[in-house]
């Protein structure tokens, strides 16, 4: 009965998911035949789209696409009432059928009442069944408590104060080296000497400083972590007005120096420093997305986007 009646939710809240699509691709569609221009700006990031017979024919598309839809799911909410109503038949008869064997059990034979006959082989059995879930949980308390005392050693071994007083030393170094390479001469050791520190250098030293410091982690954390190094983003590196020379040797250090599975940077300018790897070129201003790969990507969209509408989902 439960099956059953999670099956005819899940049928419910499809239908209203897609009755609400359904609502919203309307609006859409009259919002669109109400509107004078062949085009819409968008108020929030300023793009300029088409609205013309093609867009709203494809919303109408889409209209009929949930209409249909709507009709599977219909049909399948008959089915799942129907097996709902059968079950409940099937309970109502076995509800009875308890009833007459409550009945039969009460009924005595030489003083001796065959209903605890049964409870007490019943209560055999389930000793034995408790017995047998106690020992399979006391091993996996066992193996728990081995991966515990695995887990507790690998713990130690990084919480050791030689290891720790390395691994500060390491980054120390690096970032002396780095502030140096990229000329940043005046700031104080006691605001960088912390891992977990934060730079407040000023001008246009501060965005040398701040680089260098996460160059250090990077390097750090690839000497001495275990897990997968993340990608290592830098965006926009050249602020404060930093001079051609101090630029140039920033963009050379990045290439030459960094240590990580993929480098990601964005800028305008790259003073022909060729860092290798795949270039992409936003040309047009205020927007990422380009029209030309629309269909691209709802070719590898749209099996994902059916499957989740799918009535088995």
């Amino acid at each position: 009965m439960i099956d059953a009646f999670n099956m005819r939710q899940t049928t419910l809240d499809q239908l209203e998911i897609v009755r609400n699509s359904l609502g919203e691709l309307r609006a859409d569609r009259k919002f669109a035949a109400e509107l004078a221009d062949d085009e819409v700006t968008c108020p929030t990031c300023n793009a300029t789209y088409e609205n013309g017979f093609a867009e709203r024919f494809e919303i109408a598309l889409d209209e009929d696409e949930c209409i249909q839809l709507i009709n599977e799911l219909e049909e399948q909410l008959k089915q799942s009432n129907s097996k709902l109503e059968s079950v409940q038949e099937l309970t109502k008869s076995a509800e009875q059928a308890a009833i007459d064997i409550e009945k039969l059990l009460s009924k005595k034979r030489k003083k001796i009442a065959l209903q605890d006959v049964l409870r007490r082989e019943g209560q055999k059995d389930v000793s034995t069944a408790i017995k047998l879930e106690i020992d399979e949980i006391n091993l996996e308390i066992g193996q728990i408590d081995s991966k515990s005392e695995s887990l507790q050693g690998q713990v130690k071994e990084l919480d050791d104060r030689k290891r720790a007083k390395e691994i500060k030393g390491h980054y120390l170094k690096e970032m002396q080296a780095l502030l140096q390479t990229l000329n940043v001469v005046n700031i104080l050791e006691a605001s960088y000497k912390r891992l977990d520190c934060t730079i407040k250098e000023s001008g246009s030293d501060l965005p040398r400083a701040i680089l260098a410091y996460y160059l250090a982690l990077n390097t750090t954390i690839s000497e001495f972590g275990t897990s997968t190094i993340c990608p290592f983003v830098v965006d926009s590196p050249r602020q404060q007005d930093q001079d051609d020379e101090n630029w140039e040797t920033m963009l050379h250090y990045l290439r030459d120096n960094r240590k990580t599975s993929q480098f990601i940077l964005a800028l305008v300018d790259d003073c022909d420093v060729d860092f290798g790897g795949t270039v992409i070129d936003l040309k047009k201003q205020n927007q990422v997305l380009q029209k030309k790969g629309y269909k691209s990507a709802m070719d590898e969209m749209r099996p994902l986007i059916d499957a989740s509408l799918a009535p088995d989902a």
